[in-house]
């Protein structure tokens, strides 16, 4: 009787989400021309090489935004080496669209987000332990429309929430992975590989794991994590500073040099200061791009030469914005009070004594945040953390003055 519940509900919030899911699918995507680059690959994969076909890339590109969405990339002869997409988002792509082949490559991608998504919302749920407390989750995390937003977001955004999800599950059950520390950590690589920024997170759950399990078992496997992406095929995207990301995170907050967080603002500063001309098509010109890049280096360097105070006060601001809903670019009273709500979140953390997820929320966007804000993309695996977090704050305050609540 009991499991029947439990089966009941799960079908039940099952269907909420996945009406959720579908109203909030408007076909978003970030742009053709940085999407293009991964779905070429996945369709042109190879372990030895990173290899892509532009011509497909820019016919792509071209088409209408309803048939970018049930195109299916092709395998090509004529390849170019690829200096652009990660290797293990192509990677997922290529598994995903094998598994739903009769789906458009970006259909395929988002069907595989959606379930994913409504697997870490249910496991969740049946594992916290009052009704207010999984109705909070559903109501901030699994029906949330900025989640959604981003579970219909064909792109490797999503896939780091994967990461945060299996902290946040051990971090409730208090159970024990074992030897299946191991499988976590291919997990692990692949995310990785496909978004770097997860790397601090993934190291604070090796540490947590080694002090509530096996310090030996947490070693090897940091040692297995580093030996397998040491070997794994790279583009010149996984190396290196990202100065375009670095450069443009100057313009976050109002500064003296006029500077703005927009793609084009960056190639406007390229062109004053080089008389050429960089876009999204000129990605894949190598000689172009690392004059780009070098332009950027540079400028970002002169200003912190000149004003280090506007990058320490940046760092900060997005830091504290980290822990809140994050960063709206072009909103000026909504980033104010994500601030506000951070520093707020902050304080609360640490005075209802969450020291675990405090440090948990700040590593997930420690990687970026001293240098760039926490746009609703970027942080996408801090919200799960995040609404663990207020749910934490909203237990402590009612088991303080009320003596607990079921």
């Amino acid at each position: 009787m009991q499991l029947n519940k439990l089966l009941n509900n799960n079908i039940f919030l099952a269907v909420i989400m996945i009406l959720a899911i579908y109203l909030m699918n408007f076909h978003q995507m970030e742009g053709a021309m940085w999407t293009g680059p991964y779905l070429s690959v996945a369709h042109n994969f190879n372990l030895s090489n990173i290899r892509l076909n532009w011509d497909e890339i820019e016919h792509f590109a071209h088409l209408p935004k309803e048939e970018m969405f049930n195109y299916n990339f092709h395998y090509e002869d004529s390849q170019i080496s690829n200096n652009y997409a990660y290797f293990s988002f192509a990677f997922i792509i290529f598994l995903v669209t094998k598994i739903f082949f009769f789906l458009g490559d970006l259909e395929a991608i988002i069907i595989s987000q959606a379930i994913i998504h409504i697997i870490i919302s249910l496991l969740i749920i049946n594992k916290l332990k009052y009704n207010y407390e999984k109705l909070i989750f559903f109501l901030l995390y699994a029906i949330n429309p900025v989640i959604l937003y981003f579970v219909n977001f064909p792109f490797y955004y999503f896939w780091q929430c994967i990461v945060s999800a299996i902290f946040v599950y051990y971090y409730i059950t208090k159970k024990r992975f074992n030897n299946y520390i191991f499988l976590i950590t291919i997990i692990f690589v692949i995310i990785f590989l496909a978004r770097p920024t997860v790397l601090f997170l993934i190291l604070f759950f090796y540490i947590i794991y080694g002090y509530r399990e096996n310090w030996k078992k947490a070693l090897v496997s940091i040692i297995l994590f580093f030996c397998i992406i040491s070997i794994a095929p790279k583009s010149d995207k996984n190396t290196g500073v990202p100065w375009h990301t670095v450069f443009e995170g100057l313009g976050a907050y109002a500064n003296t040099y006029s500077i703005e967080i927009y793609d084009a603002y960056a190639y406007k500063f390229f062109t004053k200061n080089t008389g050429k001309t960089f876009n999204n098509y000129k990605v894949e010109d190598a000689k172009t791009y690392s004059e780009y890049i070098d332009t950027l280096k540079k400028g970002y360097l002169k200003i912190l030469r000149e004003d280090p105070i506007l990058i320490i006060r940046n760092a900060i601001l997005n830091i504290l914005s980290s822990y809140s809903f994050g960063y709206k670019t072009g909103n000026d009273i909504l980033i104010n009070i994500s601030i506000i709500l951070g520093l707020i979140m902050v304080i609360l953390l640490l005075y209802t004594k969450q020291y675990i997820l405090f440090v948990a929320i700040g590593l997930t966007n420690i990687s970026f945040t001293p240098y760039f804000p926490p746009i609703a993309a970027y942080m996408f695996g801090g919200y799960i953390l995040l609404v663990l977090g207020f749910i934490g704050i909203i237990r402590f305050f009612l088991n303080k003055y009320t003596k607990g609540a079921e």
